[in-house]
């Protein structure tokens, strides 16, 4: 399959679209990120409806647009840019582990239209470094934390 290497920005793009195309074009839509020891590939959805991030095993997550956009929202509601990450490992959504304004919670609920109590699948590392490498935010050891000039 070939990768899509270049998306147009365009003039209704908001600045999270606008940054992580600009960003993917700049390196032919597609990059390597890591996180520690783990690796992974994101680039362009052939449909151009969001991202794919392939792992080093060869699995394969596709996220829409609207996720990057909800984990941006999330941050936006707190004074200081910040949220939690959340942890879908240690528990459903609703849960001191993984509240509803935690960006993994947020996402669920407002984009998979999860409900409280339900299992979701852990993605905030893969966010999380994403948005990282698009200089959208930083990472902390619990917590994303949104870059100024997207506050």
């Amino acid at each position: 399959m070939e990768v899509v290497k270049f998306i147009p920005i365009h003039n209704w793009d908001n600045i999270v679209a606008s940054t992580i195309k600009g960003k993917l074009n700049d390196v032919g839509g597609e990059v390597e990120v890591k996180n520690g020891n783990t690796k992974f590939t994101v680039r362009y959805a052939q449909d151009e409806s969001g991202l794919d991030f392939i792992s080093a095993k060869g699995e394969e997550t596709h996220f829409v647009w609207d996720v990057f956009f909800a984990a941006v929202d999330i941050l936006k509601q707190s004074e200081d840019g910040k949220a939690l990450k959340g942890d879908a490992d240690k528990g459903t959504l609703g849960t001191k582990a993984l509240p509803v304004d935690s960006v993994e919670g947020y996402i669920a609920a407002n984009v998979f239209g999860m409900k409280k109590r339900q299992k979701v699948e852990k993605n905030i590392t893969k966010i999380g470094t994403f948005l990282k490498w698009a200089d959208i935010v930083t990472v902390g050891k619990d917590y994303l934390q949104l870059n100024e000039q997207f506050k």
